[in-house]
């Protein structure tokens, strides 16, 4: 279960969720039952589902935020740990207590900053650019244990911000 704003896509909750879309697990289950006997093992059935739906995600033209972060579904939705929950879930999706959001749906005047002054705060100022959030990211990226993965998120030559920055 997902816990998100309503305004989020299906195609990016399922994916936070690691929940199969119904036609593919219905396409799963029956290709399990053509297969008993015939040789073909869960894993190749479950392989199959994986490639369909990971072709989806790649043409889907909703969930674009949730893509920049997780590409390939696969490892999202065959982990065996960890949940979601709401604060996560609008990190996940870009949907959430941010000012642009907020703007958006005539709940805030400004889709300004409201701890800086940003002319607009979104998913990716909050994440990855706010000053008034640095030392939070640098607290969850020591707890993390990556904080070589990228040392100043602040820095234009930071990995995951690279990646991120085409966002819109």
């Amino acid at each position: 279960m997902v816990s998100a704003y309503c305004t989020v896509s299906i195609d990016a909750a399922l994916v936070i969720a690691g929940i199969t879309l119904i036609d593919l697990l219905g396409s799963e289950l029956q290709a399990l039952s053509k297969a008993r006997g015939s040789g073909t093992h869960q894993a190749d059935c479950q392989d199959t589902i994986l490639s369909e739906w990971q072709s989806r995600w790649v043409s889907s033209f909703t969930g674009r935020w949730i893509f920049k972060l997780i590409p390939d579904i696969r490892p999202s939705v065959l982990r065996s740990f960890g949940e979601t929950n709401f604060p996560l879930n609008q990190a996940l999706s870009g949907y959430g207590c941010f000012a642009q959001y907020l703007h958006r749906f005539g709940k805030l005047e400004s889709p300004e900053c409201w701890y800086c002054g940003a002319q607009v705060d979104d998913v990716q100022h909050t994440l990855f650019e706010c000053d008034a959030w640095y030392s939070r990211r640098q607290q969850i990226l020591i707890s993390l244990c990556c904080k070589d993965m990228f040392t100043n998120l602040g820095r234009p030559d930071a990995s995951l911000k690279d990646k991120l920055v085409g966002y819109q």
